[in-house]
């Protein structure tokens, strides 16, 4: 595998946090460098990542995940010179063990851009995140042309050069959306790898009615274009 950075956005994650940097630490091979983005929280999870060797990015108010991806982007377009980025969530979603899956999904496959691929069961997910995300999956499928799983999943393997040509804009939870329908207009076309699907009754930020509502705005002007 080669060397990578993690990048993290977290929101009030003061629960979760440190254990997902821990699990981190134990892979094989540690990740090089890991970003965090705290978006605005107001609990201990800034403090939580000072404890660690991380580099730490703050927004002083809640600004949405989009936001701190993007602002993720740059400071590891800025400041890294690894060819390769690995984002996750801060909610323990996404088990750190499953990264030397998307390396070797990767090799295999040669694709820029590997995208986590969550078993949709209602038994273990949330009804509205299944439809919601089956939803946008199939319509970003008819829309790229390319057969997208999991147009809503946020780990992802993602190599610089495509981060380097994908214009992004969206502030919210719909930018990894945007960032599918972005990269795919440039042929970047999307591997998939299979992922646990891991709810623990957590707090979602997710408003999954109004986000679904911007998730197919987002594919409309899409189309418009």
């Amino acid at each position: 595998m080669a060397a990578y950075s993690v990048l993290i956005p977290a929101y009030n994650a003061e629960q979760t946090i440190a254990n997902l940097l821990n699990d981190l630490q134990r892979i094989t091979p540690r990740p090089a460098e890991i970003i965090v983005v705290d978006d605005g929280s107001d609990d201990k999870t800034a403090e939580l990542c000072r404890q660690k060797k991380i580099r730490l990015l703050q927004n002083t108010t809640n600004k949405g995940k989009g936001y701190c991806l993007q602002k993720g982007f740059d400071d590891f377009l800025a400041h890294s010179t690894h060819e390769w980025l690995v984002c996750m969530d801060s909610d323990l979603q996404h088990p750190a063990n499953s990264i030397p899956d998307f390396f070797e999904k990767q090799k295999k496959t040669e694709a820029r851009l590997i995208i986590g691929n969550r078993k949709k069961s209602v038994k273990t997910m949330p009804l509205s995140r299944v439809v919601s995300n089956r939803l946008t999956s199939w319509l970003l499928t008819r829309i790229t042309g390319f057969l997208i799983l999991d147009s809503q999943c946020g780990f992802r393997l993602i190599h610089r050069s495509v981060l380097e040509r994908v214009e992004l804009q969206e502030e919210g939870f719909q930018l990894e959306t945007e960032f599918i329908l972005k990269a795919t207009a440039q042929n970047v076309q999307p591997g998939f790898v299979s992922i646990p699907t891991i709810y623990n009754g957590e707090v979602s930020h997710i408003q999954h009615v109004a986000d679904t509502l911007r998730f197919i705005r987002l594919i409309v002007e899409a189309i418009l274009k």
